[in-house]
C-alpha cells in the first residue's frame, strides 16, 4: 500500500486560487472484476421459459483473471416488468453436476397474461470486485394449430379459403411449396395447374408470451380436368400381315376451362385381335392432348381425355396378275367361253402366296365368231407360308375369245 498526499488548485467564488490537499491510499494487488454472469438461453437478455418448467438456465463458468479468487454468484429479483403479476415466484441459484442453475424453488412457471420479470445475477470476488448481468424473464406457452386436411380439387376450380386456426387465437399464415400449382395470397388459394402441393399452416408467435407454433403441412392435389370429345372413327386399311390399327379421326374437344385452347389432339387405336382381314368391333382409342398456342394457349397437363372406341376394319390387299388368256373351242352350241390360262400373281406380303384359278363370263353368243372384252372372275386358294385366300382380292379382267366351227370327220354323221 502507498500512502501520500496530494495537492491540487482550487478556486474560491471571489475568483482567487487556493492550494488544497488531500491524503489518498493507492492499494495494490489483485483488483480484476469477474467475467459477467452468462445465461445459456439468454438471447438479448431475454430468457424464454416455457410454462409447467421451472428451470430458467444454466450459468457459464465465470472466469477471473486475479490467483486465489473466489467468486461468488448472487441473486437479485428486481421485481415484475411491464405490469405483470410476481405470482409469488421465488428463484434460486443451485449446484447441480458443478454447474450454477437458476431456477425456481419450488413448483413449475405458470402463464399469466405477459409474465414478465427482472432479474440481475451478480459475480462478485474475493475483493468486492464484482459483474451484473440483467436479465427479462418471460414465460412463454406453446401453441397449437388446427389444419384440417384439404378437400381435393379439379383445374379450374375457383379460389378458396384456407381456414386453419390456432388455440393462441392468433392469425395463421400460409404458404405453398409450388405457387405454379396453387398460389397462396393471405388465407385465399388460386389453382394455377394441376398437380400436387404442400400448403404450410404457420403461427410465428412473440405476442404475449406465446411461442411460435409447430407448422402443420396438408397437401392439396388438384386434379386434371375430363374433357369430352366426338366419337372417332378408324378408316379402313388393306391387309398387310400386321395387326396394326387404322389411322383414327378424332371428333372435337368440349369442356376446357378459363376460356383455353389446346391443339390438335391426336389418337391411335390398340392392335386389332388378328392380322387377318374382318371388321374389328370395340377397338380402345386412346388420345394425346396437345399443348395450345397464343394468349389463351392451355396446357394439356391439366386436362385428361378418357379413351374412346371405334370400329376398324382390315380388307383384302389386291393382287395384280397378268393378263388372262381364254383358249379357242369349237362350237357346241353353247354360250360357254373356252378355259382361262391365269397368268402370274403378285403383291404379296413377305413370302405369303396364293393361287388362283379363273373363268370366263359366256359369250354373248353361242355361234361360231370372236367375242372381245369377255370377263375374267378368279377365285383365290389358299397357298404357302401362311397365305389365306381371304387376306386377298384380284380385279376382274377381260379378255378375247374365240369359237371356232366343229370339225367333222368323212363318212361321220353330225
Amino acid at each position: 500500500m502507498y500512502e501520500g498526499n496530494l495537492t491540487f488548485a482550487d478556486r474560491s467564488s471571489n475568483g482567487t486560487f487556493w492550494a488544497k490537499e488531500t491524503r489518498f491510499q493507492l492499494v495494490t494487488g489483485p483488483n480484476h472484476p469477474p467475467s459477467a454472469p452468462v445465461l445459456s438461453n439468454a438471447v438479448a437478455g431475454v430468457i424464454q421459459v416455457l410454462e409447467g418448467t421451472n428451470l430458467v438456465g444454466i450459468l457459464d463458468v465465470p472466469t477471473d483473471s486475479d490467483t486465489n479468487d473466489t467468486i461468488t454468484p448472487t441473486l437479485n429479483i428486481q421485481g415484475a416488468y411491464g405490469g405483470a403479476q410476481q405470482d409469488n415466484y421465488q428463484f434460486e441459484l443451485s449446484t447441480n453436476n458443478g454447474r450454477v442453475q437458476l431456477r425456481l424453488v419450488s413448483g413449475n412457471f405458470a402463464y399469466t397474461n405477459q409474465s414478465q420479470y427482472r432479474i440481475k445475477v451478480r459475480h462478485e470476488d474475493t475483493y468486492g470486485l464484482y459483474a451484473d448481468t440483467a436479465f427479462v424473464l418471460a414465460v412463454t406457452h406453446p401453441q397449437t394449430i388446427t389444419f384440417n386436411a384439404l378437400t381435393n380439387k379439379t383445374y379450374g376450380d375457383g379460389a378458396f379459403d384456407l381456414e386453419a386456426t390456432s388455440d393462441s387465437g392468433l392469425p395463421v399464415s400460409y404458404s405453398s411449396s409450388d405457387p405454379n400449382v396453387a398460389e397462396v395470397t393471405g388465407n385465399r388459394v388460386t389453382i394455377k395447374a394441376a398437380g400436387s402441393v404442400t400448403i404450410t399452416a404457420t403461427q410465428a408467435g412473440g405476442v404475449n408470451g406465446w411461442l411460435a407454433a409447430q407448422p402443420v403441412d396438408q397437401v392439396l392435389v388438384v386434379s386434371p380436368k375430363s374433357l369430352t370429345i366426338g366419337s372417332p372413327t378408324i378408316a379402313p386399311r388393306d391387309y398387310n400381315g400386321t395387326k396394326t390399327a387404322g389411322e383414327v379421326t378424332v371428333g372435337s374437344l368440349d369442356g376446357l376451362a378459363n376460356g383455353e385452347s389446346l391443339g390438335t389432339t391426336t389418337a391411335a387405336a390398340e392392335n386389332y385381335s388378328s392380322p387377318n382381314v374382318g371388321t374389328y368391333s370395340n377397338v380402345t382409342v386412346r388420345y394425346t392432348l396437345v399443348n395450345g398456342t397464343g394468349a389463351n394457349g392451355g396446357l394439356a397437363s391439366n386436362y385428361r381425355l378418357a379413351d374412346g372406341s371405334a370400329t376398324g376394319e382390315i380388307t383384302a390387299k389386291e393382287l395384280t396378275v397378268g393378263l388372262p388368256v381364254i383358249a379357242p373351242r369349237e362350237y357346241d352350241g353353247t354360250k360357254t367361253a373356252g378355259l382361262v390360262q391365269v397368268g402370274p400373281l403378285i403383291g404379296f406380303v413377305s413370302l405369303e402366296t396364293v393361287s388362283a384359278t379363273a373363268v370366263a363370263a359366256d359369250y354373248s353368243s353361242a355361234n361360231v365368231g370372236t367375242y372381245s372384252n369377255v370377263v375374267v372372275t378368279y377365285t383365290l386358294i389358299d397357298g404357302t407360308n401362311g397365305g389365306l385366300a381371304t387376306n386377298y382380292r384380284i380385279a376382274d379382267r377381260t379378255a378375247t375369245g374365240t369359237s371356232r366351227p366343229r370339225s367333222w370327220e368323212a363318212g361321220t354323221l353330225p
